[in-house]
């Protein structure tokens, strides 16, 4: 069941992917899933998927021709302060600022 749900997330976390949708695809309850995921994965639900959503973010930061607003939306936040805020929490900095870190380690 947790593998189910792990490529679920991979396959559409840009989507709105609540917990209960993911627990009915794989036929879990909601509560079920939640404490098998966190169980065997060792972070939760919401960890994980946003752990997934800011990975691809940085990837999708190298390419400069997105904005970061578009970066945001492509990994599925709909609001570029909560990416900004999130982002920062995860890697220490602003988006903007990885994306120049980006730039300079390439030159």
């Amino acid at each position: 069941h947790i593998h189910k749900a792990v490529t679920l997330i991979h396959q559409h976390y840009w989507d709105h992917l609540p917990l209960g949708r993911v627990a009915r695809e794989v036929g879990l309850s909601k509560f079920w899933l939640s404490r098998r995921f966190k169980a065997v994965m060792g972070v939760t639900f919401r960890q994980y998927l946003l752990r997934v959503r800011l990975q691809r973010a940085m990837l999708l930061l190298s390419n400069p021709s997105l904005s970061i607003t578009g970066v945001a939306h492509e990994v599925g936040f709909g609001d570029l302060p909560r990416f900004d805020k999130l982002f920062r929490r995860h890697t220490g900095v602003a988006p903007s600022v990885y994306r120049a870190q980006l730039d300079r380690d390439r030159e």
